[in-house]
């Protein structure tokens, strides 16, 4: 089931109930499950999402509320050395100042987050069609490596194949703003394929970008924004003399997904589905009766291309 349709059949199905129950589209709550495991509660009547305390799951719980963009970020800009929260009230002004006419490079890890998506586009807007977007080839060549060392059906698997989605998202919200980064030496690539996976291949990007700055692919000096949000990557591009924009979250105890904003709350399904595989969704929408339950699944044997990019979800009603 493609989003727009999740989406559209998800709230035909409870709006009358949920609306009758309380007023207001979001009140039922959501309970999210891997097998007998306890990942989080979406409460609609606020928007909080609360996670799992327990440990050893938690970190992949927040990596999927990471990635639909409830995480609260500080965004630095090594060139004019300033910083601003995302949450600022003048933070879309202030960003899109600093980067307009730049090319904007993101590294593996930026990708494999969905900053471009739940983030950047999510408080841009239409503006975000009119960033400037260059990709390391080598980026590509990391997410296809990991990919292909990764056994099957396994969440490394799953998660190269959401973040390929999210450089179709690029390329589709871009279009002529959006290409990767000219040819690269073959001596690098073949350099790079031996670390590609193993998350030691940071510099050899960094290098691919100051090969085309040197060659006059990205303007002058300055003309190019590096994108990340791994400090060590940040510290070392800026060492290096790459202007750099890094993306740092900050602590926090409480998330929320934006007021009925059905499409952030979806992407916090899809990530957790495609994160822990198989998950089970309770929806409750009274008191602490489960009106029914889903079995969602984020990935499957068979899934295309065109599946991915569309964000399908295979959708299986339980109770």
């Amino acid at each position: 089931m493609e989003r727009d349709e999740f989406i559209q059949s998800f709230l035909n199905r409870f709006k009358a109930e949920s609306v009758r129950f309380a007023p207001g589209l979001f009140q039922f709550r959501l309970k999210a499950f891997q097998g007998d495991n306890f990942l989080w509660e979406y409460q609609g009547a606020t928007g909080k999402v609360i996670p799992t305390e327990v440990e050893n799951i938690k970190r992949e719980v927040l990596e999927a509320i990471d990635t639909c963009g409830a995480s609260k970020l500080m965004v630095s800009f090594s060139a004019y050395n300033e910083e601003k929260k995302v949450e600022a009230a003048n933070w879309n002004e202030w960003f899109l100042d600093k980067v307009h006419l730049k090319f904007l490079i993101p590294d593996t890890n930026f990708i494999y987050r969905h900053y471009c998506s739940s983030v950047l586009y999510r408080h841009l807007g239409s503006d975000f069609n009119q960033l400037i977007f260059r990709l390391p080839r080598l980026v590509i060549l990391e997410i296809e490596k990991r990919g292909n060392l990764a056994s099957e059906g396994s969440k490394d698997k799953r998660l190269a194949f959401y973040a390929v989605r999210e450089i179709e998202f690029l390329k589709q919200k871009t279009r002529a703003n959006f290409k990767p980064l000219s040819n690269i030496d073959a001596s690098l690539v073949s350099s790079f394929t031996e670390k590609a996976g193993r998350k030691l291949v940071d510099m050899w990007i960094r290098k691919e970008i100051h090969d085309n700055i040197d060659r006059g692919y990205l303007g002058v000096h300055g003309d190019a924004i590096f994108l990340t949000c791994d400090l060590m990557n940040a510290l070392a591009a800026e060492a290096e003399g790459l202007n750099t924009c890094y993306f740092s979250r900050l602590p926090q105890d409480s998330f929320f997904v934006e007021d009925n904003n059905s499409e952030q709350l979806f992407d916090l399904i899809l990530a957790t589905a495609i994160i822990f595989g198989e998950i089970k969704l309770d929806v409750i929408l009274v008191g602490d009766t489960v009106h029914c339950s889903l079995i969602l699944r984020g990935m499957w044997n068979g899934k295309t291309t065109s599946q991915w990019f569309t964000d399908c979800i295979q959708v299986e009603t339980i109770a």
